[in-house]
């Protein structure tokens, strides 16, 4: 069911805040009222995807739809449409129509957990964009909640305004996704793979960071909820770096440059360096297995991660060798046994 035939259809909207939400009826309210309270001098619309929700979150969307006519364009999505990544219910089906269906110069995100606390953080962005066309994105800083009410500044950009690359953000997700604003339709189409990658967010940046600089701003805007619901945030470190490896290894696939997909393999191999480091420490029989599987093709963990740690960690695993006595992994492990006791000499 989507809404149609109200003023927000009718307008020509210079930017459009997508909000994708499920299940956020504590949250939605107050992501609602700090976008509806941003004092602008050009004309923007919400993009509001509720995907059925069993928590009064659809409710609560259809009546501020319906008090807010000239702003809200209301999508009631179906869980029937509802797209499954690793086996797992996500909101990528509501996310990707909600940015289809975006009319606007510009794009907005904010997710419907997240809020805005700043009135003039799309006039000063859109400014921003407007005045400089070199420019694909801009994002800010922000306030970080947690479950405690603990609001607190992150840490993982500081105050001053800094322009990054392409090239950066390849080393690291640093944009937090109530912060975003970035210029619509600068790539016609997203990747074959993208309702197979664990995350859209750093996908959509970095395929919109191909096509121009990207601006910090060190004044926070906006806050970013960390709470047992939030998908991320209650991810276990273990799950969230085996995601994360994954959706490395799909932008790798991408016609980047070659000095981006370097930096995209880079960041690759020190998030499987925490993933193994995790699964050694749980003394887990599953370590050999993501072992052989994460560096089979790569140097990086083949040589020098295993040539680092051997000695001191896999040992305490007590693997059984002879297990892998025609494989790679016994390949591996004996050869660097004998490397070391060569240097020892």
């Amino acid at each position: 069911m989507i809404e149609t035939g109200k003023p927000a259809d009718l307008a020509t909207p210079l930017v459009s805040v997508v909000v994708t939400t499920y299940q956020h009826a504590a949250f939605i309210r107050q992501c609602l009222d700090g976008i509806l309270m941003q004092q602008t001098n050009f004309d923007f619309e919400i993009i509001l995807g509720e995907d059925e929700s069993v928590d009064g979150t659809r409710e609560i969307c259809m009546k501020y739809a319906e008090k807010h006519p000239d702003k809200i364009r209301l999508f009631l999505r179906n869980r029937q449409d509802v797209i499954y990544i690793d086996g797992s219910a996500t909101g990528r089906h509501n996310a990707l129509q909600n940015i289809y269906t975006a009319r606007g110069k510009y794009i907005a995100i904010c997710e419907g957990d997240d809020y805005w606390t700043d009135k003039k953080k799309l006039q000063i962005q859109v400014d921003f964009l407007e005045e400089h066309p070199e420019y694909a994105v801009c994002f800010h800083r922000v306030f970080e909640l947690r479950d405690d009410n603990k609001l607190e500044l992150s840490n993982y950009n500081n105050n001053n305004d800094v322009t990054y690359t392409i090239k950066e953000l390849a080393l690291d997700n640093f944009i937090h996704t109530p912060s975003v604003v970035f210029r619509n339709h600068l790539f016609s189409q997203f990747p074959e793979w993208i309702n197979s990658s664990p995350v859209l967010d750093y996908v959509l940046h970095m395929l919109n960071s191909r096509y121009g600089l990207i601006k910090y701003f060190g004044l926070p805007m906006a806050c970013y909820r960390r709470h047992r619901g939030g998908l991320w945030s209650a991810l276990e470190m273990e799950i969230l770096l085996k995601k994360w490896i994954k959706v490395l290894d799909l932008l790798m696939t991408e016609n980047f440059e070659k000095d981006v997909i370097q930096n995209l393999g880079n960041q690759r191999n020190h998030t499987a360096e925490k993933y193994l480091k995790i699964l050694l420490k749980k003394q887990s029989d599953d370590f050999s297995v993501q072992l052989k599987f994460l560096a089979e093709n790569n140097d990086y963990i083949k040589d020098k991660w295993l040539f680092e740690y051997y000695p001191k960690e896999i040992k305490k695993l007590n693997i059984q060798l002879d297990r892998f006595r025609k494989n790679w992994l016994y390949r591996v492990l004996k050869n660097t046994k004998r490397m070391l006791q060569i240097k020892k000499k």
